[in-house]
């Protein structure tokens, strides 16, 4: 039910930009903000958002209060489409980097860091396959909805509890020669 309306808002807002900026600031700005700090964003990071959508509200928020360059994938082109000219409408092509791509197959061993829409599937499979591709000190960021399926990450997690209206808890595992540490 909670998924049918964000998908919802998410399709009105690529028509109606007051909506999507709602939408933004209300839903999603404290949310990643709160991811950013927690696996510290900075400017000199590359940061992959998988699962970016048709209104890419996280890869702008990352870009905008970090300065770290983002390149946002999404495996639907018509997604990719819409991105990327909201992207550029929103005056961050410089920043943000719109491409079509799918988690379980997209090159991810340059990024410092890589946050994972929800919406994303198989989920434990592509969580999977990007720990194992990533580079030793990256950052994994996911997010969980209560009810979700356990993944096999979330032992090795920090997390953090979102605002009660998203019912979200974020998740973040950085990479250790070792294997999976919390940071």
């Amino acid at each position: 039910m909670l998924e049918d309306l964000i998908k919802f808002f998410e399709r009105i807002s690529t028509r109606i930009d007051p909506i999507a900026d709602l939408y933004t600031k209300l839903i999603v700005e404290e949310m990643v903000i709160k991811e950013a700090k927690m696996a510290h964003i900075s400017p000199n990071d590359e940061v992959l958002h998988i699962g970016c959508g048709p209104v890419p509200h996280t890869s702008i928020t990352i870009a905008r209060e970090t300065g770290a360059e983002v390149t946002a994938i999404d495996n639907d082109s018509g997604a990719v489409e819409v991105a990327s000219l909201y992207i550029h409408n929103k005056g961050f092509s410089k920043k943000i980097k719109v491409e079509k791509g799918d988690g379980m197959d997209y090159p991810i061993s340059r990024f410092d860091a890589i946050f994972v829409s929800r919406g994303i599937e198989p989920r434990n499979e592509v969580l999977k396959k990007i720990f194992d591709s990533m580079k030793i000190n990256a950052r994994l960021i996911y997010r969980k909805m209560p009810g979700d399926d356990e993944i096999f990450l979330d032992k090795f997690s920090k997390n953090i509890r979102q605002p009660f209206f998203t019912l979200t808890k974020s998740f973040l595992i950085m990479k250790g020669k070792n294997g999976a540490n919390k940071e």
